[in-house]
């Protein structure tokens, strides 16, 4: 970065998001280029609500980088002091450093919280240079990180562009994880995309959604304005509902005052998918995703009772139907499940970045995760050799 370039930026850290203009973050944000998650709505949301909280373990440490007429750039980032809501699971590694007797945490995490969605990166304006904006605040967390002294910086779910630029940074070690993504191959109808299975597949999935609809179940989307406190005190219970039955494996990160708040503020990114039984006055079951301009994200999903077929119903089959109506180019489903490929949705690879200060610790994750990235191609080639696709090529970028 050049001389006259530095002098012109001037980077500091916001411990709250809401001591940043949301006009002058979403000015940026707000473009088509960035996920959603990275909106002023949904960062400053899970602070107010105290997810993203000090208490929960996460100090908002937020890079901000201005230049001669306001905000030009931007980094979400937190101080953890522990892995939780990551969805990027160390807790191995951190138990192995800890008994070494070394620090682990706190740590500075770069990601979206509690969403394990590929879709982070730098916010950058056209206003300045971007390569010299990303670099000003990749040399400004690391020194951060360094000066601090602690344990790791690390970057979550960057983005497909993002990743590219994170791999030309020295000193950064990637680690390999697979994710679902379901990409739409200019489908007209549903029935355009179930011709994309072979035969068994078909009557499987036709099965599957005959099942719902002969119990009488009824299925409705809300979008925009629909959406009120209401329905999202009932998604809020559904989300507590599957949590509480994962147990200790639950990711019951937000809480009620979140899902009411962010109807107020965010209504127009939110589409609820609600199922209904005739002699209940309320839905039976809900999920709840994200949407912005061609790009759709599942998000969460809880039932008053289980009924087969109903969870694939409301988180696969609609979503898809809605995407294909929609001309919906994308679909992220969200973490888990091997039903997923058998859905058609494909396995793909994204990769977070780490910084360990300490040497041997840097050392060690680097043969941990050379391991694991082995051992994750695996597991995508495994996936993606599963799908039921029938003969004809399908398309996978």
């Amino acid at each position: 970065m050049t001389s006259d370039a530095k002098r012109s930026m001037q980077l500091s850290i916001a411990d709250r998001i809401d001591s940043i203009k949301q006009q002058e973050w979403n000015q940026i944000a707000e473009q088509d280029e960035y996920s959603p998650f990275l909106e002023y709505q949904f960062l400053h949301s899970v602070e107010l609500a105290g997810c993203a909280a000090p208490n929960a373990g996460w100090h908002p440490n937020h890079f901000v980088l201005n230049g001669p007429d306001g905000l030009i750039g931007a980094a979400p980032a937190y101080v953890k002091t522990n892995s939780s809501g990551e969805f990027i699971f160390d807790h191995a590694i951190a138990a192995q450093v800890i008994g070494a007797g070394l620090n682990y945490y706190p740590k500075l995490v770069a990601t979206l919280p509690f969403t394990p969605c590929p879709g982070y990166q730098f916010l950058t304006s056209d206003k300045a240079d971007i390569e010299e904006q990303n670099s000003c605040i990749m040399e400004g967390m690391r020194e951060f990180t360094y000066q601090s002294k602690y344990g790791s910086a690390s970057i979550l779910f960057p983005s497909s562009c993002f990743d590219k630029r994170l791999q030309e940074v020295e000193n950064l070690n990637s680690w390999s994880h697979q994710y679902f993504l379901w990409l739409n191959q200019d489908y007209e109808t549903f029935d355009d995309y179930l011709c994309s299975f072979n035969k068994n597949q078909r009557r499987n999935i036709v099965r599957e959604r005959a099942s719902i609809r002969n119990q009488g179940i009824t299925v409705r989307i809300y979008t925009g304005e629909e959406i009120d406190s209401y329905l999202m005190s009932l998604m809020f219970k559904f989300y507590h509902n599957t949590n509480r039955n994962f147990g200790l494996w639950g990711a019951f990160f937000l809480n009620e005052e979140w899902f009411c708040y962010i109807a107020k503020v965010w209504a127009h990114r939110i589409v609820l998918i609600a199922a209904y039984m005739p002699k209940y006055e309320i839905p039976i079951a809900m999920s709840m995703l994200i949407r912005k301009n061609r790009h759709l994200y599942g998000r969460y999903w809880g039932d008053m009772f289980y009924i087969p077929n109903l969870h694939f119903e409301l988180c696969y089959y609609t979503p898809i139907e809605y995407a294909i109506t929609q001309r919906i180019s994308d679909y992220d489903p969200g973490m888990g499940s091997r039903h997923k490929a058998r859905r058609g949705f494909r396995s793909y690879c994204f990769n977070s970045y780490h910084d360990y200060t300490n040497k041997a610790v840097r050392e060690y994750f680097s043969h941990f995760a050379s391991l694991c990235n082995q051992e994750e191609s695996n597991l995508i080639k495994q996936l993606n050799d599963s799908v039921p696709w029938a003969r004809q090529s399908v398309k996978t970028t």
